[in-house]
């Protein structure tokens, strides 16, 4: 893997940031101890960010299951190198293939299957100085805590992971501006790091929104689109269902549809809803394929490069809504 010796217990990665303009922003580098071994997860995903991650971490190794996440980086030497485990994540999730939409509770690693996973974990005490979890969002909140307290209690070492999303282009993969490192000790246990709120611009019938068509952004008034589906996972893991209309309509009004983010950054995340809306253009039908990630960001089917930012009422509404 390519690697730049800065720090003991290290953390890969370039910080990043959505601004409110639409591109990123780097900002600092840090990264881990040479030779230290990186298993990615290898498997179907939305936004092709497993090729652009392999290109950037020339993993020693790859997996499709949580055993082979758990258990390749054990085929290289020890101490004081760290073991990498780089894939797809959810708060207090790590997805060890298709993380597309992590589906299969087989192939995520997450506090409710703990018992699919502890015995390949357990093999770890005394081999490493650490684990790093390279996934979007895995330490975030009171689920990442949760994750990471079990993990560090198998491995018997210091764990930690993200809290925000992570970035990969051209072979560069790069942390969110406002991601923090949770860390987990086997003999202590931190404050949760929730996920900061966040406004976005009321959308109303009058507002006036941006959408891409035919790769050229187009600015329509919000009343002419018509959500014609909505479907969400109904937890982390289980497939996808559609979602009350009525709710749905209040998600679609918890979308910054009228300040686009323009990049050609992809993130590490999972597609936790989908839906369509259609507008009239010109006299033209024009349907758009929009996805969810992690619940926080929408990105445009038809034209990668475009996201859309949701408010923290969007996240507590679709989320509330997977409790029922």
């Amino acid at each position: 893997m390519r690697i730049t010796h800065l720090a003991p217990f290290p953390i890969l990665f370039v910080g990043v940031a959505l601004a409110q303009q639409p591109q990123i922003h780097i900002s600092a580098l840090s990264s881990i101890p040479p030779g230290s071994p990186v298993t990615l997860e290898d498997g179907q995903d939305y936004d092709n960010f497993l090729p652009c991650a392999k290109l950037a971490l020339r993993p020693d190794y790859q997996h499709t299951d949580n055993e082979h996440a758990l258990t390749n980086d054990l085929q290289k030497a020890a101490n004081p190198l760290v073991g990498v485990i780089a894939g797809h994540g959810h708060p207090g999730q790590i997805c060890t293939s298709r993380g597309l939409d992590c589906i299969d509770p087989s192939e995520s690693i997450n506090a409710d299957n703990q018992a699919d996973w502890k015995g390949w974990a357990g093999k770890w005490p005394n081999r490493f100085s650490g684990l790093t979890v390279l996934a979007c969002d895995t330490g975030e909140g009171v689920e990442g805590v949760t994750l990471l307290k079990l993990l560090a209690a198998s491995t018997r070492m210091p764990v930690r992971a993200p809290t925000d999303f992570i970035w990969c282009k051209d072979g560069d993969i790069v942390l969110d501006e406002n991601a923090k490192w949770q860390i987990v000790t086997p003999d202590q246990t931190p404050k949760s790091i929730p996920f900061e709120k966040r406004e976005t611009p009321p959308v109303t019938p009058d507002s006036t929104v941006q959408v891409s068509v035919d790769r050229s952004m187009r600015r329509i008034p919000f009343h002419a689109a018509q959500l014609t589906s909505f479907s969400a996972s109904g937890s982390i893991t289980p497939a996808f269902a559609p979602l009350n209309r009525e709710i749905a309509q209040r998600l679609l009004r918890e979308i910054d549809f009228t300040n686009p983010l323009t990049t050609s950054w992809v993130p590490d995340a999972v597609v936790t809803a989908r839906f369509e809306i259609s507008f009239d253009i010109d006299g033209r039908e024009v349907v758009k394929n929009l996805v969810v990630l992690n619940d926080r960001l929408v990105n445009d089917v038809q034209d990668r490069r475009i996201y859309y930012r949701t408010s923290s009422a969007f996240t507590e509404l679709l989320q509330a809504q997977r409790r029922r």
